[in-house]
């Protein structure tokens, strides 16, 4: 059953529901009272003195897994841009780096207004290809990751 979180999630590591509610089979716990867990009310056919039984479930939280794309204009007579763009589920922010092989040449933070677009200046790259990697580094709510593309300096 898919769920979309409305607050930032722990999964598991949060208060299982045991609200005096949820005990007398009534009602599941306020939403304030029951921590990451779905709450389920079953109507029991037999109607002893508990009128439902509400099980409840651990949320399983994962972070969102981000994909990266990149345009890029590379001159060798002059600085260039890399424009990347990362979308997850959730909103990317965070670092992004762009290297070419180890030596980091363009860096910049997403913050949660830019929605996951960052334009990067890069600097004179020689002409030919290059292989440039994009490395994205993560948040509490979306894992990081990386992309390599190759890139033909005019």
């Amino acid at each position: 059953m898919p769920v979309r979180a409305t607050k930032v999630m722990k999964g598991m590591a949060t208060q299982q529901p045991q609200c005096q509610e949820r005990r007398e089979g009534v009602a599941p716990c306020p939403v304030d009272e029951s921590g990451d867990h779905i709450q389920v009310a079953v109507v029991k056919e037999d109607s002893g003195p508990m009128n439902y039984v509400i099980p409840f479930v651990g949320v399983l939280v994962q972070k969102a897994v981000p994909t990266v794309a990149a345009t890029f204009a590379a001159y060798s007579s002059k600085a260039g841009t890399a424009k990347v763009r990362l979308s997850a589920t959730a909103v990317p922010t965070g670092a992004v780096k762009v290297f070419k092989g180890t030596r980091q040449i363009a860096s910049g933070v997403l913050k949660a207004g830019n929605k996951g677009a960052l334009a990067l200046r890069l600097p004179k790259l020689a002409k030919g290809k290059h292989k440039l990697t994009v490395k994205y580094a993560g948040s509490a709510t979306v894992s990081g990751a990386k992309r390599t593309f190759t890139v033909r300096s005019r």
